[in-house]
C-alpha cells in the first residue's frame, strides 16, 4: 500500500506542475484577450466617428456640387 501511495504521488507531481504552468499562461492569455477586446473597442470607435466625419463632408460636397450645377443653368 506505501508503494502505491508513493508511486501515485510521482505521477501527480508532473501533472500538478503542468496544471500550475498552464494556469499561468491561462491568466496571461485571458489579460492579453481582455487587452484586444478593449482594442477592437477603441478602433470601432475611432473608425465610426471618422465614418460619420466622412459622410458629413461627402454631403456637403455633394450639396455644393448640386447648387455650384444649378447656377450655370
Amino acid at each position: 500500500m506505501f508503494f502505491q501511495v508513493r508511486k501515485l504521488e510521482a505521477d501527480i507531481l508532473p501533472l500538478q506542475e503542468s496544471n500550475a504552468e498552464l494556469s499561468e499562461k491561462s491568466g496571461m492569455l485571458q489579460a492579453e484577450k481582455k487587452l484586444l477586446e478593449e482594442d477592437v473597442k477603441r478602433w470601432k470607435s475611432r473608425t465610426q466617428v471618422g465614418n460619420a466625419c466622412f459622410q458629413r463632408c461627402y454631403r456637403v460636397k455633394k450639396k455644393k456640387k448640386k447648387k455650384s450645377a444649378k447656377k450655370k443653368f
